[in-house]
């Protein structure tokens, strides 16, 4: 879920969230679904949750209705929509050039270093990682992963 938003290409981070608020907003879109219909569906008790938390942030086309005209609701959410910031041309992946110059890298090094070691030592103990939690050498593997 993490990589998804790198993978769209979209600047800000995408997570579930991201999914129940559009879903959210799509609902409240919909003249076919009522205000108690979208709390349901949500489960939300009242519909202050909706309107404190997953309304859209969008501005309508304010000019428009000062001067009479009909709104370009299309392009005010293209606008401010989160898919504005998506750059088709951003690199996704590191070329062979770039991979090896990380590699390389001597904190990138002595990061593997520790963490192999720290890996060691769970063998060594023959205990889990999960087992250590609340451990010192659980937090000395949390920073070195």
């Amino acid at each position: 879920m993490n990589n998804l938003g790198s993978i769209t290409g979209m600047e800000l981070p995408t997570g579930p969230y991201t999914f129940r608020r559009g879903s959210g907003q799509a609902l409240d879109n919909s003249s076919e679904i009522t205000d108690a219909q979208r709390n349901i569906i949500l489960q939300h008790h009242n519909s202050s949750v909706f309107q404190k938390n997953y309304a859209s942030r969008y501005m309508p086309d304010t000019q428009a209705a000062y001067r009479g005209l009909k709104p370009q609701t299309s392009l005010m959410r293209a606008a401010s929509g989160i898919s504005r910031t998506i750059d088709p041309r951003r690199p996704r992946k590191l070329n062979l050039a770039q991979q090896a110059k990380v590699d390389r890298h001597p904190e990138v090094r002595l990061l593997r270093r520790r963490l192999k070691s720290l890996l060691q030592t769970f063998q060594d103990q023959k205990r889990s990682i999960a087992s250590t939690k609340g451990t010192p050498l659980y937090d000395h593997y949390r920073q070195a992963y």
